[in-house]
């Protein structure tokens, strides 16, 4: 039967190689600089797309409360916002 100092003897070399070798360190390395390049890369995406739906919301907001835009005008433009989010989704998750 396989028991927990079984585990431990057999973790032990890969946890040694990994924290001694170099390969390992620089694929690691890579690997997490990639990694922190995407997120900062969907992260100021984001930051664009929340800045435009803030600014439209204020703009048909101001509208509605001028009269030159009525309740269902307002959501057709909301709906329009909401399928250039979805677009906007789609082109970050196929980018990972």
């Amino acid at each position: 039967m396989f028991d927990l100092d079984d585990l431990t003897q057999s973790i032990k070399p890969l946890v040694s190689l990994i924290l001694t070798s170099a390969s390992f360190r620089l694929i690691f390395s890579s690997l997490f600089s990639a990694t922190r390049e995407i997120i900062a890369s969907t992260a100021s995406i984001l930051e664009d797309v929340v800045e435009w739906v803030e600014v439209e919301a204020k703009e048909v907001e101001r509208a509605t409360k001028r009269g030159e835009i009525r309740l269902g005008e307002a959501k057709e433009t909301i709906d329009d916002a909401w399928e250039i989010s979805r677009e906007v989704q789609t082109m970050i998750v196929s980018t990972d």
